[in-house]
């Protein structure tokens, strides 16, 4: 293991300005509009001190800190002692809009002064960007993406442009909330590897390594020291419980050689079960960390004297995904949640040799009608065809 060190709650204000002067535009979570959310990051105040979240199928609540006492600044409130800044499970968005986007450009026509047709291909400034407080699964997750996007020959130039800058201050699990199940998909509660630097949060301070070279130059100009035998111990009981919080999840995620029996499976009566509640709202995919279904779209501007051609985020559950040679091949929302959960967990095993999924719980949390997909495949890959409960 690599050597750790010990970083006192009142210097991590440190890493925060050794990157900002280091030109990186800081990224981590902060709360906006009720949620934990990935956002710009320019004080360690604006982490969320004291909060915690409850994740539930269809439903994302968090706990507020408690009130600062009368006549306290409020801009000491974060650092009360007893609070984390970290003591939650994952935020409620994901870090794929940073690196692969929503809606993007990729080229744009109009014609020149003697009106020949011009084509420009679009790309995004090149911006030296800090993820600070990435766990685990989102890791995961980017390792995925990078797959998808930057293996073989033909590398998207745009994820590239954004991945070849990025900074990742990984952040290690302390505990498990109701919805994670990492573990079941072959992940870990512990950063692995694609990391800079990886904290792990105690109660008064952090336990850093580093991952790489940039980590490493990074961790040498802050006020860290030799983490101790005790602190340490801490830090492995602290995620000993949070396995052991995943381990009693209830029911758990079928085996990688259960979930390949999807493929077999097309007129299981559970597919059409799911389909009654499920709204093809989308949520799930576009909160998923792993899915990258995208279209194109062509706009013009009023005087038609422009054109530009964009990628836009895209979900298997569109009714335009599946349209090839004049007919939407999977026309029913039962096809498309089918398609959807057996390319997750069964055809992603053929293509890359694991899960689509990294448990994050999100598609869970984010389903207006609360369906559960561990629920939904205990049924489908132990052939319990019962209906699935209604969400409370």
């Amino acid at each position: 293991m690599k050597q750790e060190q010990y970083l006192a709650r009142k210097h991590l204000k440190e890493l925060l300005t050794t990157l900002i002067e280091d030109g990186y535009q800081c990224i981590g979570p902060r709360v906006r509009d009720g949620a934990i959310v990935y956002a710009p990051l320019t004080s360690i105040d604006q982490l969320p001190w004291g909060v915690s979240d409850r994740q539930q199928p269809g439903g994302y609540k968090l706990s507020a800190p408690p009130a600062s006492p009368a006549g306290l600044n409020a801009a000491l409130q974060p650092v009360h002692p007893g609070q984390r800044a970290f003591d939650w499970s994952v935020p409620a968005t994901s870090i794929k809009a940073l690196l692969f986007a929503p809606s993007e450009p990729l080229w744009c026509a109009r014609p020149d002064a003697s009106g020949q047709l011009v084509f420009r291909q679009s790309l995004p400034e090149p911006e030296r960007v800090a993820l600070f407080g990435v766990r685990p699964c989102d890791l995961r997750a980017i390792a995925i993406q990078d797959r998808v996007f930057l293996a073989g020959h033909y590398a998207d130039i745009r994820y590239q442009l954004r991945r070849s800058e990025l900074f990742i201050i990984a952040l290690n699990c302390t505990h498990s909330g109701d919805l994670c199940f990492c573990v079941g998909t072959g992940g870990s509660l512990n950063a692995e590897r694609g990391y800079d630097l990886a904290l792990t949060e105690l109660d008064k301070g952090y336990l850093v390594r580093s991952g790489s070279k940039a980590g490493r130059s990074v961790l040498t100009r802050l006020n860290a020291r030799p983490a101790s035998s005790s602190q340490r111990k801490l830090a492995q009981a602290q995620q000993a419980e949070a396995y052991r919080q995943q381990q009693h999840r209830q029911p758990k995620l079928p085996s990688p050689a259960e979930c390949l029996s999807l493929l077999n499976l097309p007129t299981h009566p559970e597919w059409a079960a799911v389909a009654e509640r499920c709204l093809a709202c989308a949520n799930c995919t576009q909160a998923c960390p792993t899915c990258f279904c995208h279209t194109v779209v062509n706009q013009s501007n009023l005087e038609l004297s422009q054109s530009e051609h964009s990628r836009q985020w895209d979900s298997c559950f569109s009714d335009q995904h599946s349209y090839c040679a004049g007919q939407v091949v999977r026309a029913t929302t039962e096809q498309r949640y089918r398609q959807w959960l057996s390319h997750k967990f069964a055809s992603w095993q053929q293509q890359f040799g694991e899960f689509g999924c990294v448990g994050c719980g999100r598609c869970i949390s984010c389903c207006p009608a609360g369906i559960d997909i561990i629920e939904v495949l205990n049924r489908l890959c132990h052939n319990k065809p019962e209906l699935a409960k209604e969400a409370t």
